[in-house]
């Protein structure tokens, strides 16, 4: 790792479009040590953005070669940050998510930062897990942090249905066959649940059977951001397959659960082990699933006891997440 110089006096962080990495691990760390934000998406330049001494430059997951450039020419930064919170290598690996997907994201991953290598002075990652996977690089674990807008009360729905709510993008692609065939079985057995789903296009037939579903697709995270503001649920689950991407996987979803003021049903999996005193975890396959599921629905107190706990939690975690000065010294 390159020699970390201080102080930092302005941080420049590069992202690519809004996203909620940089929502949930940087922006509520920032502090008031001034900022400028780098949108790499954009096809315009940033006008008038030049690196100066003292600045901190700080990845938030992906890079393009152009900044690549200018990091590896620049003299006398405060030091070169990598953020990211999903295993690149497993996520490549990964034969259930579409080849052109895994591509674009190796083009903005391993290409460009295989260029700053001996420019970073620090690895910031989302789980231990993640850490001590890439153990060579020292780095320092960042727990997701809610804002304020993500702890601003649901609001309550006008019927007695459980709404049990699914929303995972392409990453997560076979999953959604694992959560579908949770709720088709759920739906067999009671009628007092609906399901909101929310994932690619890809995924809308694998759930086409499922009884009283709504699915919603090609959603960007403000939008999405702001549905789950305005749209509640009681459960928010989280079937995974058990892969080497998803045992990195943070336990950043009991933040959109709290979003929609929902209980969470989560694997048995590392990633969730924190919150088990706040989350039903459940280990096993569908039958498991089902079982715990009902067990929940069937009551209400503990359902909504369970989502005020979950809330109480997730409202620590933003107490405690220290400014990146803090962490960078």
């Amino acid at each position: 790792m390159a020699t970390r110089r201080s102080p930092i006096c302005r941080f420049v962080v590069l992202v690519w479009g809004e996203n909620p990495t940089f929502d949930y691990y940087i922006r509520p760390r920032l502090g008031d040590t001034a900022t400028v934000i780098i949108d790499l998406s954009s096809r315009a330049p940033a006008p008038g953005v030049e690196l100066r001494p003292g600045d901190y430059v700080l990845i938030c997951r992906y890079l393009n070669r152009h900044w690549a450039r200018r990091i590896t020419a620049a003299r006398d930064l405060a030091g070169t940050g990598l953020l990211f919170d999903d295993d690149y290598v497993a996520f490549l690996g990964d034969r259930s998510i579409p080849l052109l997907y895994r591509v674009d994201v190796a083009r903005r991953t391993v290409l460009p930062l295989r260029a700053i290598k001996r420019s970073l002075s620090d690895v910031l990652v989302s789980t231990e897990t993640l850490r001590e996977r890439f153990r060579n690089a020292h780095a320092t674990v960042l727990p997701p942090s809610p804002s304020a807008l993500d702890l601003e009360p649901a609001p309550p729905h006008g019927d007695n249905l459980i709404r049990i709510a699914f929303h995972a993008q392409l990453s997560h692609l076979a999953d959604h066959a694992l959560a579908a065939e949770i709720a088709r079985r759920l739906a067999s057995v009671t009628n007092t649940v609906a399901f909101d789903v929310v994932g690619p296009a890809s995924a809308r037939d694998v759930w086409a059977n499922v009884p009283a579903t709504q699915f919603l697709s090609e959603l960007d995270w403000p939008a999405y951001r702001e549905r789950c503001r305005q749209t509640r649920a009681d459960i928010l689950i989280a079937p995974m397959f058990d892969t080497p991407l998803n045992q990195a996987r943070s336990p950043s979803k009991a933040i959109d659960a709290i979003r929609m003021g929902a209980a969470a049903v989560f694997p048995r999996s590392r990633a969730y082990q924190g919150l088990a005193d706040n989350v039903v975890l459940i280990e096993g396959g569908p039958d498991a699933w089902l079982e715990g599921l009902r067990h929940l629905i069937d009551n209400r107190e503990r359902l909504r006891d369970q989502a005020r706990r979950l809330r109480t939690e997730v409202k620590g975690w933003a107490a405690r997440a220290l400014p990146l000065t803090h962490l960078l010294q």
